[in-house]
């Protein structure tokens, strides 16, 4: 199934929301993994997350903490389009 950019950063939106406890009207798509308060554990968590909802394969090197929710998603459509 195939996924609007929408979808994905209300999914990836929500997931931030439970790890780092935020609420959802302070996620912004723009800020950082990093400014949001994801730390490395929670990258690997990330990492599972987008695999087991999407099928994407992502290491460290594909999520680095300066990474935004924009920019995973959009990487989230590269892989699967790929």
């Amino acid at each position: 199934m195939n996924h609007t950019r929408s979808e994905i950063l209300a999914n990836l939106s929500e997931f931030v929301c439970k790890v780092a406890v935020i609420p959802p009207d302070e996620i912004i798509a723009q800020d950082s993994l990093d400014t949001l308060g994801i730390d490395s554990a929670a990258i690997i968590s990330l990492s599972a997350h987008l695999e087991e909802q999407y099928g994407v394969v992502a290491d460290a090197e594909d999520l680095p903490k300066s990474s935004t929710l924009e920019q995973i998603a959009d990487f989230v459509i590269r892989e699967r389009e790929g």
